[in-house]
């Protein structure tokens, strides 16, 4: 079977609105992820793997999660708050024991939104939002590695 990326079909507001809020969250994790590796990589460039998972793991958690939608949250349009909200009100199974509950919650919007936005192949809104988020996500993959020698 050949598969093309580039011609996925993109949901539509209505698919996007009928389908899970953790189902949103699940694709927009592996999203947000790949945005904070190709900014690790950007900035430890010919690093070992281990320095590139801990900063990774640095920026990805969900407290970084919620530094990251405080600081683009001006920058919402109401749509997407509301798309945010909802991820923040959703009931997950569990919550991962490193995390509050708060901070889990945010993340989990962010996500939403991040889930939401790639899944309508909104790209150039994606790209506002992860350039707006850009300095705090590279100061959080350096904050491992500030006073280590």
């Amino acid at each position: 079977m050949d598969f093309d990326f580039a011609e996925m079909k993109p949901f539509s507001s209505t698919e996007i609105l009928s389908e899970p809020t953790l189902s949103l969250a699940y694709i927009g994790d592996c999203v947000y992820e790949c945005f904070v590796r190709n900014t690790v990589l950007r900035e430890f460039p010919g690093a070992h793997a281990g320095k590139l998972h801990k900063a990774g793991a640095a920026a990805s958690n969900c407290r970084s999660q919620r530094e990251v939608l405080e600081a683009v949250g001006i920058f919402l349009t109401e749509e997407e708050k509301a798309v945010v909200k909802r991820g923040s009100n959703s009931k997950p199974a569990s919550i991962p024991k490193n995390a509050s509950r708060a901070d889990y919650l945010k993340a989990t919007g962010l996500e939403t939104l991040v889930g939401m936005l790639y899944l309508e192949r909104k790209y150039d809104r994606l790209n506002e939002i992860f350039g707006k988020c850009l300095d705090v996500v590279r100061e959080q993959v350096r904050a491992p590695f500030e006073n280590y020698n």
